[in-house]
């Protein structure tokens, strides 16, 4: 999606009035995110830690289409040879898809539950 200065700027003085915002609603976006391979335990080492929590490797892609009115999400990620302190915890597969938008913007979401 992308927006010009002057709509970056209205959006501001308007201080996300839906009015200002809706006209934005219908464009199309795309986004993708491809991991082709990233070693877990350097993350921890790449935020100041001495020790890692655990090592692995982490590959998948994510994917956003469609429009901020009516988005699609679609991912895959896999976690490979996850092992902390040379103890072998497995791998792990994870999978995400998403198709609708939920406004909150007048209370809790639909799926927030009272306890």
């Amino acid at each position: 999606m992308a927006l010009s200065g002057a709509e970056l700027v209205q959006l501001a003085r308007a201080k996300g009035s839906s009015a200002a915002v809706e006209p934005l609603l219908g464009r199309s976006v795309s986004v993708a995110l491809e991991v082709p391979g990233l070693l877990v335990g350097r993350m921890a080492n790449l935020a100041g830690r001495d020790r890692t929590p655990a090592e692995g490797w982490l590959q998948g892609r994510l994917s956003l289409t469609g429009s901020p009115a009516s988005p699609q999400l679609r991912g895959q990620f896999q976690l490979r040879d996850v092992a902390r302190e040379q103890k072998r915890l497995g791998n792990a597969d994870l999978y995400v898809e998403a198709n609708s938008a939920r406004s909150c913007a007048k209370g809790p979401p639909p799926c927030a539950t009272a306890s």
